[in-house]
């Protein structure tokens, strides 16, 4: 959650654009409207997207593609190059 607030603090804070010019607004930042925010969207789907992928991991027909579980920030030095 760390991340999330901070990538999107600095998003409103700097006015970086996201595409097309768009861009975070203050208002949906400190949302609860899931919808609007994506700091309440993280904190509302973070466990169903991680139960969703654990169980792709498991199932045999994902069994062609490769999972790679990062935890930290460590984890993706060298990480997915060839």
């Amino acid at each position: 959650m760390f991340r999330v607030v901070s990538r999107s603090l600095a998003r409103v804070v700097f006015r970086r654009d996201l595409w097309s010019g768009n861009r975070e607004r203050w208002s949906y930042l400190l949302s609860t409207d899931p919808a609007k925010s994506i700091v309440a969207w993280s904190w509302t789907q973070h466990r169903a997207y991680r139960d969703r992928y654990s169980a792709a991991m498991s199932d045999p027909a994902w069994a062609h593609l490769m999972f790679i579980r990062l935890r930290s920030a460590a984890d993706t030095a060298g990480c997915c190059r060839p």
